[in-house]
């Protein structure tokens, strides 16, 4: 189990091994992908002294009741 930042649910996800989607060995870290519970594609960086974050892919649900949303 780990522990990862979801933006669209704005909160700390707790996901488990079967939503890794690859691991990967860089020069910079090591590389994980994985899928939200809401199907957000994120990633993280395990370095020595960090980890960093982001997410790869658009909200696959509707945006929430209010929320403004930005055409690309």
């Amino acid at each position: 189990m780990f522990h990862a930042h979801c933006t669209v649910e704005s909160a700390q996800m707790l996901m488990s091994e079967s939503q890794i989607i690859s691991v990967h060995n860089t020069s910079e870290g090591i590389l994980t992908y994985y899928r939200c519970h809401c199907g957000q594609i994120g990633f993280f960086v395990s370095r020595r002294d960090e980890v960093v974050e982001g997410h790869l892919s658009p909200p696959l649900h509707p945006p929430a009741q209010g929320a403004t949303t930005v055409a690309a």
